[in-house]
């Protein structure tokens, strides 16, 4: 009896450790967001991951906007027309402001005034942050910020990288992935002759 408390007490330490840890590293981020630093933004996030992430959803937006399809061996080189405009907000520097005021300033310079960025503020209480998560093996997503609606928020997710939480994904608003495959659209087009 006693080796089996001590076993769900060990258990139940694991599971509060596991799920403590993700928070933990979110509000780190959120605080080096706000403090605009850096360094610690820098070390938090996984850009080749992140820079996929961004290059998928805009590659799928851009399918779904133009109604194009494209056989699936062709795919890559759709996905890579939206290159130009990822690289104007997946710096270390860009990401941070992006991050900071909930919008891709280098990509898109008239943000709305409704955005909210990610801040300790933002995320909430940590019931919110809880409820808003979902946790599984070595993964962690949290919707934020929790005072917008859900059609206007990110979807974060995280990964275990180094004994680290690191930010793999940042899932764009559908408004926001439209507004920036409109801008891609403009760049790609040919000058009038």
């Amino acid at each position: 009896m006693h080796k089996t408390i001590l076993t769900v007490a060990a258990l139940a330490l694991i599971w509060i450790g596991y799920t403590a840890w993700p928070l933990y590293d979110l509000y780190q981020l959120a605080r080096a967001v706000e403090h605009r630093d850096v360094a610690t933004v820098t070390r938090a996030v996984n850009f080749g991951r992140l820079r996929a992430s961004f290059t998928d959803q805009l590659g799928e937006a851009y399918l779904r906007k133009s109604g194009a399809r494209v056989p699936p061996m062709l795919q890559g080189a759709v996905m890579s027309i939206a290159d130009p405009i990822i690289v104007k907000f997946i710096s270390p520097e860009a990401l941070a402001e992006f991050l900071r005021v909930g919008w891709p300033v280098g990509a898109l310079p008239d943000r709305p005034r409704e955005t909210v960025g990610l801040s300790v503020e933002a995320l909430g209480s940590l019931w919110e942050v809880f409820k808003n998560s979902e946790y599984g093996l070595g993964r962690f997503e949290v919707i934020v910020p929790v005072t917008v609606p859900s059609d206007r928020a990110f979807t974060l997710t995280f990964r275990v990288a180094q004994w680290r939480w690191q930010l793999t994904r940042i899932k764009l608003p559908d408004y926001m992935a439209d507004l920036l495959v409109d801008e891609i659209i403009k760049t790609t087009k040919p000058p009038p002759h």
